[in-house]
């Protein structure tokens, strides 16, 4: 976004996590700094002389009598200013002229001054209020003059109690005063439009348009980040509100956080929900449209309304395969990054690295689909540095932790809900709400097969785990046993025992036979839509097969040729079931059939599967079974 703003959009990028030096007031300060440079269309550089004489009250005693209180502020501006180093006229400022750590000794703990503080502010604050023009002055305490605080629009008197007995509310004052410059600036001082890279909709009448400036926060859930958010939103809706009219704002905010505020449950529906409900359902960022973020914007506001209603939640989306992976996008490898990481960018860069220290250590290649596998220098396997404190040390389990118990639930596309008995799984159902609040657990992560909607039609996919974080998990399960597999997977249906979600069971515990003679004995006694949503069920079950094999040995292993006494219709169901199983394993890599000979792209097969089952039914009703084949007619 930074890079498509270029020099044209005024923005500024602030993250938390690399500034943890920043309190909130010093936070607001630098952000002015980082907006306060050159930019191509803009004659003059932005000024903030509101958020300066703000900062400048704080960090001196101001008298309490109005007048002299006036002429001490006159006073200390030419005191800051004397003797400071300026930028001279014609040098372009392409970079804050004060760093986020001079800017945090300035301003850190200014609500209690001391000298040291003082003096070291003095010089932050200079540039804030230097060319303040007797007319600019004038105009920035005006500002000052309007302000609740204040009891005569002629005095100093919000300025005095700012520095005396509201010191508390210092965070509040530099965000209005921050949003008042910004509001100021852009009305005076409009962009020029012939230096503009904006790309004008088509049909517009003249091509005028508004430039709003752009503030990029991230990791604001940090306890600094959620102060500054706090306050954006708050200075907001008291412009809002404000009896002549809300003023402009000019100032869009897009911040980034890793875990879901409980308070936008009052307008979104959360991230892992289904159901419209009343409540707005959460975009991708790609699809967010001013439309849905205005009617949520233009809802009556109430007095002391919860600022948490100011955001518009949106969804990022998952980064293009091409740009996590470069070169390595056409390769089996790649084909497991991209499935596996699912577009998540740390998830991609941990596979890559440590696949390629496996492959190192090894001497030679292993086959991409051992990924989980791959170990560091210290032995550490890749799917247990992927869930950090999530599992215990060492083996075996004295019981299965709660993250692997939410992974196998939420593994289930056709369970009822995601509930999880205490006196079964202790502690899983506060891990679920954990993995919830921190995102990793939605209907964003969901990845619908083919199948889908010719057995559920419009119905929304449950939310699950990240592919990413749920195969980690699992892949300690496995490394405990086969018998500590099968007996989650048991007590997991345990919960809804329901004889719909005995094969899902079935297949995950690995009996594949079983579950080929049940689909098989079921073909022809119900609908085939509903059919085709069994086998979609139980097909999305993980797999525990060996992963060091190609894709066609592992298909051959399940659905031998030529079994004797076995009739066309189980060897149909046999094959796509195999080949569905094996497909939505994410550490799989979907390939040619019958060796090294591209003989049938396995995704043929599955066409090929879906075909011979609607020519040996028993139903005059197939439509399903067609739209299942074709549902496979390109996909690779």
């Amino acid at each position: 976004m930074s890079t498509e703003c270029g020099g044209t959009i005024v923005h500024a990028r602030l993250d938390f996590a690399e500034h943890e030096e920043l309190d909130a007031v010093s936070a607001v300060a630098f952000i002015a700094f980082l907006l306060m440079r050159d930019w191509r269309n803009l004659r003059r550089r932005p000024t903030f002389h509101r958020l300066g004489l703000a900062l400048l009250a704080l960090n001196e005693q101001l008298e309490r009598d109005r007048a002299a209180a006036q002429a001490q502020i006159r006073d200390l501006i030419g005191q800051y200013v004397d003797g400071q180093p300026m930028v001279r006229a014609g040098d372009r400022v392409v970079e804050p002229l004060f760093t986020a750590a001079e800017i945090a000794s300035a301003f850190t703990n200014i609500t209690l001054p001391n000298a040291a503080v003082r003096d070291r502010a003095k010089p932050v604050i200079a540039a804030l209020v230097r060319r303040a023009e007797r007319w600019r002055l004038r105009g920035a305490l005006r500002w000052h003059h309007a302000l609740p605080e204040a009891e005569d629009a002629s005095t100093v008197d919000s300025l005095i109690a700012l520095s005396t007995v509201h010191r508390g509310d210092a965070l509040s004052y530099v965000t209005r005063a921050l949003l008042a410059d910004i509001e100021d600036f852009t009305r005076n001082h409009p962009p020029a439009r012939s230096g503009c890279d904006c790309l004008i909709p088509p049909g517009a009448a003249t091509g005028h348009h508004d430039h709003v400036w752009l503030l990029m926060l991230d990791h604001v859930e940090s306890a600094v980040g959620d102060q500054v958010l706090q306050a954006l939103a708050t200075a907001r809706q008291r412009r809002a509100g404000e009896e002549d009219g809300p003023a402009p704002d000019p100032l869009l905010v897009v911040a980034a956080a890793g875990r879901w505020r409980p308070a936008w449950g009052q307008w979104w529906r959360e991230p892992w929900r289904t159901g419209a409900g009343d409540r707005e359902p959460i975009p991708l960022f790609s699809s967010a449209e001013r439309a849905q973020w205005l009617r949520h914007a233009r809802q009556p506001v109430a007095p002391r309304t919860n600022p948490a209603r100011a955001w518009y939640p949106v969804w990022l989306d998952s980064v293009p395969v091409d740009r996590l992976l470069g070169s390595d996008a056409g390769t089996e490898l790649g084909v497991v990054v991209s499935r596996l990481a699912s577009g998540h960018p740390g998830a991609a860069g941990d596979i890559l690295t440590q696949t390629d220290a496996s492959r190192t250590a090894a001497g030679d290649d292993q086959p991409a689909p051992t990924v989980l596998d791959a170990r560091d220098d210290a032995g550490i396997p890749l799917w247990r540095r992927a869930v950090p404190g999530l599992l215990p040390d060492g083996g075996p389990w004295p019981t299965v932790p709660p993250p692997v118990v939410v992974a196998a639930r939420l593994s289930e596309p056709g369970r009822a809900g995601d509930d999880l008995p205490a006196h079964r799984f202790p502690d899983a159902v506060q891990t679920l709400r954990e993995l919830r609040g921190a995102l990793w657990v939605s209907t964003f992560a969901a990845r619908p097969s083919p199948l889908w909607p010719i057995g559920r039609g419009d119905e929304e996919h449950p939310a699950t785990l990240h592919p990413w974080l749920s195969r980690s998990l699992l892949a300690g399960l496995a490394a405990e046993g086969a018998d500590a597999w099968v007996d989650l997977f048991a007590g997991v249906y345990e919960i809804e025992p329901d004889p719909s979600r005995t094969l899902f069971r079935d297949l995950a515990q690995g009996r594949f036979g079983d579950v080929v003679k049940e689909l098989a004995g079921l073909f022809d006694t119900v609908d085939h839509r509903a059919w085709v949503r069994a086998l979609d069920d139980a097909t999305s079950a993980p797999c525990r097969l060996p992963h060091t094999e190609p894709f066609a040995v592992s298909y051959r292993r399940l659905a031998p040729d030529h079994v004797p006494g076995r009739t066309a219709l189980e060897s149909a169901v046999t094959s796509v079931t195999a080949l569905l199983w094996l497909y939505r394993d994410p550490l799989s890599v979907p390939g040619p059939l019958h060796g090294d000979v591209a003989k049938v792209p396995w995704h043929k097969q599955v066409r090929l599967g879906f075909e011979k089952l609607a020519h040996v039914s028993a139903r005059s009703e197939v439509s399903a079974l067609e739209e299942a084949a074709s549902q496979f007619e390109t996909l690779t």
